[in-house]
C-alpha cells in the first residue's frame, strides 16, 4: 500500500482544547506549522488523543507576536485519533497540518 502526502487540516486553534484534526485511517509522520498572528505571546498547547482514551499532553509552545513554529508528529493514528490543541486567544494563531496518508 502506498503512502500519500497531503493536507489534513487547517484553521486557527481556538482557547479551549478542541480537535485540530481526527484520522480516518492509517495516517503516519505529520508536520504541523504555527503562525502567531496576533499582538501578543500565545501559549499553545498540543494533545494526542488515542480512539476512546484521554488526551495526553505532547507539546508546549510560546510564539511570540509573528512567530511561527514547525512540529514534526512522528506518531502513527489510526482511524478516530485526534490530534487536539488550545492557545491562549481565540483565532490568532493559524495552524496547516499535513501528513503521510495510507
Amino acid at each position: 500500500m502506498a503512502i500519500v502526502g497531503q493536507s489534513l487540516a487547517s484553521g486557527q486553534l481556538q482557547d479551549v482544547k478542541s480537535p485540530l484534526y481526527t484520522s480516518v485511517g492509517v495516517t503516519y509522520e505529520k508536520t504541523l506549522c504555527l503562525c502567531n498572528t496576533g499582538g501578543s505571546t500565545e501559549l499553545i498547547k498540543l494533545y494526542f488523543r488515542q480512539s476512546g482514551m484521554s488526551s495526553f499532553r505532547i507539546r508546549t509552545i510560546s510564539l511570540d507576536p509573528d512567530q511561527s513554529y514547525e512540529l514534526t508528529i512522528a506518531l502513527p493514528m489510526s482511524a478516530g485519533d485526534k490530534i487536539e490543541g488550545e492557545t491562549t486567544n481565540s483565532n490568532v494563531v493559524d495552524f496547516v497540518l499535513g501528513g503521510g496518508v495510507s
